[in-house]
């Protein structure tokens, strides 16, 4: 005789998991001014985020977005912060590696989340961030500067930074093209993290 698998699912506001779905684990962080994304190497597929060669011997990568020259810029300047939010200015997606362990590094952070997600989930955020690169002719990346033996890279973005584009609104746009509904035209900090509290799949480590 044979026997029919019984799935239970539960029902969290933007995502299904499924008791034979595996999850992961992705992490948001906020340093300074930075927001970024932290997910495990191990658990990316390539094939949704082919620029995993770049960085494969990480074990976690921190990904972010921003106003190409202050994101740069190695402090704060007052011009660049008011250029940055009131002009329509290039953009860049850093990418920083580390190979410690993922709670050291939000030890280092002003605040840290997990966020479970299913596979299918993982891997359509992978996309995104993925689909935000710039890339030449030959469909690489263009790396625009890498400090500390390539551990913190800059890459050329897609899309415009200002005050109605920030590092929180293509984080925000990230979790929903993941399946997790949340307001896609967050501009501040503090409006990304009320919405990433309020999720069932989320915990806040920091």
């Amino acid at each position: 005789m044979k026997f029919l698998a019984i799935i239970l699912f539960i029902t969290i506001p933007g995502i299904v998991f499924s008791q034979e779905e595996d999850s992961v684990s992705v992490f948001l962080v906020k340093q300074r001014w930075h927001t970024g994304i932290v997910i495990n190497v191990a658990e990316t597929d390539s094939s949704f985020f082919p620029e995993l060669k770049l960085i494969r011997r990480f074990k976690y990568i921190d990904a972010g977005w921003g106003d190409d020259e202050f994101y740069r810029y190695p402090g704060f300047d007052l011009g660049l912060a008011i250029k940055a939010l009131f002009i329509n200015t290039p953009s860049t997606i850093r990418i920083e590696g580390f190979t410690f362990d993922i709670e050291k590094y939000i030890s280092y952070c002003d605040t840290g989340f997990e966020i479970k997600l299913s596979r299918d989930s993982f891997n359509r955020l992978c996309s995104y961030i993925s689909a935000t690169f710039n890339k030449d002719s030959s469909n690489t990346p263009v790396l625009i500067e890498s400090r500390y033996d390539g551990n913190i890279t800059f890459y050329k973005a897609k899309g415009k930074y200002n005050m109605l584009n920030t590092c929180n609104t293509w984080v925000s746009r990230a979790f929903n093209k993941a399946g997790i509904e949340m307001d896609k035209n967050v501009i501040f900090v503090e409006q990304l993290f009320d919405e990433v509290d309020d999720l069932k799949n989320a915990r806040r480590i920091k």
